[in-house]
């Protein structure tokens, strides 16, 4: 570890800088396409969180309409269109972010992909490959 103490300067504090040393440094190069992706993000956390929602609503209204007695026939119709869209709009957010969730990560695997593992070239302080 690397102990570096610059010298005071006209009354300023000196600032201790510690510096630990890695073994090896793997660098990736990135396309701007790829970085607007990776910073815009997905939908998916938001997608499965509103699928879950909707789902779980869902199936309060359906244990409400089979263990209850509803008399009135237009509040039976509103349990049970809750029931369906719930259900059908929870399955589609789900499915949304399934599908958005592997859209990422073969991104991120593309990128690692760019360094095979059995690859490893050594650059010097120059920036030559030895």
């Amino acid at each position: 570890m690397d102990h570096i103490s610059p010298a005071r300067n006209g009354g300023e504090k000196s600032i201790k800088i510690l510096r630990g040393k890695v073994s090896e440094m793997r660098l990736y190069e990135v396309e701007e396409h790829e970085l607007n992706m990776l910073e815009k993000g997905t939908p998916a956390n938001l997608f499965l969180n509103f699928g879950i929602a909707l789902v779980s609503i869902s199936c309060s209204f359906l244990i409400a309409l089979l263990t209850t007695h509803i008399a009135s026939d237009r509040i039976f119709m509103v349990f049970t269109g809750f029931v369906f869209i719930g259900f059908i709009g929870g399955l589609l957010l789900v499915s949304l972010w399934y599908r958005y969730r592997q859209s990422t990560a073969a991104l991120i695997k593309k990128i690692r992909s760019r360094i095979p593992d059995e690859e490893t070239r050594s650059i010097g302080r120059d920036g030559e490959e030895k």
